[in-house]
């Protein structure tokens, strides 16, 4: 098919009912051109679509590949998608508690707080704790301590693959007087256990049978297959 610019409207006519007339006739022209160019590329894609789209899948991924091809097909049906159906259930409950202790020294206040939220692939909780302590003592400061955690279970992320990867997460943020001094969570998942710093970074992780970690430190002793790491004046290597 030869595409062809769409000509522009040519208004002649001195009065308005001309050229509102004008503007019908080439109105109901566009109308007739848009949808034979519509007819001629639903043909065109009912005759090679079936065609493509074999190709797409067979030409980039191994036919031992099951998990490509499905990722493939996948992204192709999702692209191409006509009609999209989409259905969420969702349950939230929120819970409070106040405690509140008075005495000559001052009040120690704790709030607490905690969210569920439940649905078809996760369930997440997340919980408020916040102390406070005024002091009427003479040089003694009201503090706060604020912590913020959480706790997830379910679909947790997805693989490179585009596989679902389903698990626990548990992460806590805790502020001293507005004052971060912990900020920390773990993911244990069917073949690793990982835990994270406060900026996302994967510092230790345990996975095929082997512990990886960034730093470590012992503080005691240590075996190590057939031999014992003993620490006294120095480091002693032992054969059990």
């Amino acid at each position: 098919m030869n595409c062809q610019g769409l000509r522009l409207p040519r208004i002649t006519a001195s009065s308005t009912d001309g050229r509102i007339k004008e503007l019908e006739s080439y109105m109901y022209g566009l109308v007739e051109q848009l949808n034979l160019a519509l007819e001629s590329l639903d043909g065109n894609i009912e005759s090679g679509y079936s065609g493509n789209l074999q190709a797409a899948v067979t030409s980039n991924v191994k036919t031992d590949d099951s998990q490509a091809s499905f990722n493939n097909i996948k992204a192709l049906i999702i692209k191409s998608a006509d009609i999209v159906n989409a259905y969420y259930e969702e349950m939230k409950k929120k819970f409070s508690g106040e405690y509140v202790a008075t005495s000559d020294f001052g009040t120690y206040k704790e709030v607490t707080a905690s969210e569920l939220t439940a649905s078809s692939d996760l369930v997440s909780q997340l919980y408020s704790n916040l102390q406070t302590v005024i002091s009427d003592i003479k040089n003694i400061e009201s503090t706060m301590l604020h912590v913020n955690a959480y706790i997830n279970s379910g679909l947790l992320d997805y693989s490179e693959n585009g596989a679902p990867i389903y698990g626990l997460e548990i992460g806590q943020r805790t502020e001293a007087d507005g004052h971060e001094v912990f900020n920390k969570f773990a993911r244990f998942m069917p073949d690793r256990l990982s835990f994270y710093d406060g900026s996302g970074r994967e510092v230790a992780y345990i996975g095929d049978y082997k512990l990886y970690i960034t730093d470590g430190e012992i503080t005691g002793n240590f075996k190590l297959g057939r031999y014992s790491l003993i620490l006294s004046d120095g480091i002693v290597f032992k054969w059990i």
